[in-house]
């Protein structure tokens, strides 16, 4: 059995798992996500998929302190505020026909 210190995580592990997975995915796609996107994705998630949580509903988004637990927790996911692309580059994303 392993003794976690601190306070329970809002989410259950299996959630976040999910919601890593996803994120990953999306990134995976090119999307740009932000951590303001990021809060926003969360908080959709656990509104459809009925998971109890205390997020912030008149914005719509999970905390600011959650993300950064969540990041820290999850280490393989980086969220950043989003750079533009060259056109070059972005043609380069492209497959070859």
């Amino acid at each position: 059995m392993e003794k976690k210190l601190g306070r329970p995580t809002i989410l259950p592990e299996e959630a976040e798992a999910e919601l890593s997975r996803i994120l990953r995915n999306m990134e995976s796609r090119l999307y740009g996500l932000t951590p303001t996107d990021v809060r926003r994705v969360v908080y959709k998630y656990g509104n459809k998929n009925g998971v109890a949580h205390n997020f912030n509903k008149d914005t719509q988004m999970a905390g600011l302190y959650w993300l950064e637990g969540f990041l820290a927790r999850h280490g393989e996911l980086s969220v950043r505020q989003a750079e533009s692309v060259s056109i070059q580059r972005a043609i380069g994303f492209n497959k070859q026909g």
